[in-house]
């Protein structure tokens, strides 16, 4: 009976990775090499609150509410189309001679399309192991401040060691700004992600069940300014054979912030993904 649970255990894990890079585990604020089976389409929406204040300077508060929305579609079983829109509401304290004044913004920010190509795979009794390579571009069509005003290429990988009970994810992706303003800078992304099934303990005999797991990661941003900034993320995650329900907290352990940007405070996140 024993060897027939970790059969099964197994064939659930190859189900659930054939079938969807978004459905298994896959962490919030990080990325994946894993692609979703050819033909399959994938939406993923979240809402994200930003608290940063500042003591000096011009801007003293800035709270901004982010809602990306992220479609991705399955080319091919090993490489998967990614377009994703930003939209921007943001709310600015500004200290004046006479005062405070409080400025309000909204728009679409920046749309991005990308390419994720999965390079290798092992598939293994109860875990699987894969990198792929992540390439695309930002493009200018933001409005106003929300816009970088330039076609950005965008490059980089990904690592995803998964199991029957967890998944561990790192990735590394530049973003090359080819503009001439004074925000001009490159970005890297660094991230460490770990997602731990804690419900159920054991997969059942028969049927796909519900998971409920808990997420650990660790997001960091690089800028060519000299700007870095690393922040804790702990989440949840309640995942169907269809559907994620997800939500995390970034609170941040390093800020070294060049410029008159304010520091952010925390990070939340909720969001669902929907397979069909």
């Amino acid at each position: 009976m024993k060897q027939m649970k970790k059969t099964f255990s197994f064939l659930v894990l190859i189900f659930l990775m054939s079938h969807s890079e978004n459905l298994t585990a896959v962490p919030i604020n990080s990325d994946v090499a894993l692609t979703p089976a050819e033909g399959v389409s994938i939406i993923r929406s979240q809402v994200r609150f930003t608290h940063a204040e500042r003591v000096s300077g011009k801007v003293r508060k800035q709270n901004v509410l982010a809602m990306p929305t992220v479609y991705v579609y399955g080319l091919k079983e090993n490489l998967a189309l990614f377009a994703t829109l930003p939209v921007l509401y943001q709310e600015l304290t500004e200290q004046t001679a006479t005062g405070e004044d409080k400025i309000f913004r909204s728009g679409f920010a920046d749309m991005t399309f990308l390419a994720k190509y999965r390079i290798y795979q092992k598939d293994e009794f109860l875990k699987t192991t894969r990198i792929a390579l992540i390439g695309g571009l930002e493009t200018p069509t933001g409005k106003d401040r929300f816009s970088s005003d330039s076609f950005d290429p965008i490059f980089g990988g990904v690592y995803t060691h998964q199991t029957d009970q967890g998944e561990f994810d790192a990735d590394l992706i530049y973003k090359w700004n080819t503009g001439s303003g004074t925000q001009s800078f490159d970005t890297l992304r660094y991230d460490l992600a770990y997602q731990h099934r804690v419900w159920p303990l054991q997969y059942p005999e028969k049927g796909v069940p519900a998971l409920f797991n808990i997420v650990a990661e660790v997001n960091g941003l690089y800028t060519t300014q000299g700007s870095n900034m690393v922040f804790l993320s702990p989440g949840v995650q309640f995942v169907t054979k269809r559907w994620i329900l997800e939500s995390s907290i970034q609170l941040p352990v390093t800020q070294d912030l060049k410029g008159s940007a304010p520091e952010p405070d925390f990070v939340l996140t909720g969001g669902i993904r929907i397979q069909f």
